[in-house]
């Protein structure tokens, strides 16, 4: 009974030493692996240092590119519709608060692809705040 209970005592032992040893080991292990990591990334700095920058362009390359100018013209042309579009619009009516009578409803909403239509009657508390925001 002595002998078992020595070797079970042994075997504790021997599994805190075999831990102990495994913790340090893995404590240098991850020093090393630090340090390489260090290493790669210093020489990534380097070498991203020594690399020639990409190409400069001037000003004048730009504006002469046939490319360019096709789509500097798109955007001009896709401005200026949107411009005209929007000076129509304002000129029928949008973005306008009109009251219209119930007689008159329906010949003004017709005439437009767009309209906001707001249905109010003075006594709803609702309607008066909707109106307030309109």
């Amino acid at each position: 009974a002595a002998a078992a209970v020595r070797s079970t005592t042994s075997a504790m032992d021997d599994g805190k030493f075999q831990s102990t040893m495994n913790s340090l080991n893995y404590g240098t292990v991850m020093e090393a692996a630090a340090k390489n990591y260090m290493k790669e990334k210093l020489e990534e700095e380097a070498n991203a240092r020594a690399r020639p920058r990409g190409c400069v362009l001037d000003a004048r390359d730009l504006a002469e590119d046939p490319d360019l100018e096709a789509i500097h013209a798109e955007r001009m042309q896709s401005l200026k519709d949107a411009a005209e579009k929007r000076m129509t619009m304002e000129r029928t009516g949008h973005g306008s608060l009109n009251e219209v009578e119930e007689k008159e409803f329906l010949p003004e909403v017709t005439t437009t692809a767009y309209v906001v239509a707001h249905f109010y009657h003075h006594e709803f508390e609702r309607c008066r705040i909707m109106d307030k925001h309109l």
